[in-house]
């Protein structure tokens, strides 16, 4: 099994080749804006399983922090300043 920081880089590398490819398809469609135009639908499904993604990986994060943060009510009260 991979170790978590070589799946943690593969997650990087493959964002930023994401977002050159994606400059790439807007340089693209900038010098010939009907190139894409046949594509519009693709490039909706893209987006929509890039931002499902996204959430998926926000959600693994919040879920990986949890045990790490301290959401007590004494903790809150520190935090906001309150002591009652």
């Amino acid at each position: 099994m991979r170790k978590v920081n070589q799946l943690l880089d593969d997650l990087e590398a493959i964002a930023r080749l994401l977002l050159v490819q994606a400059g790439h398809l807007k340089a693209l469609h900038a010098q010939a804006p009907l190139s894409l135009a046949e594509r519009k639908r693709e490039l909706e499904r893209l987006a929509e399983r890039l931002r499902a993604l996204a959430s998926e990986v926000y959600a693994l994060e919040v879920e990986a922090k949890r045990p790490l943060e301290d959401n007590s009510a004494e903790a809150l009260r520190r935090e906001l300043g309150l002591f009652l």
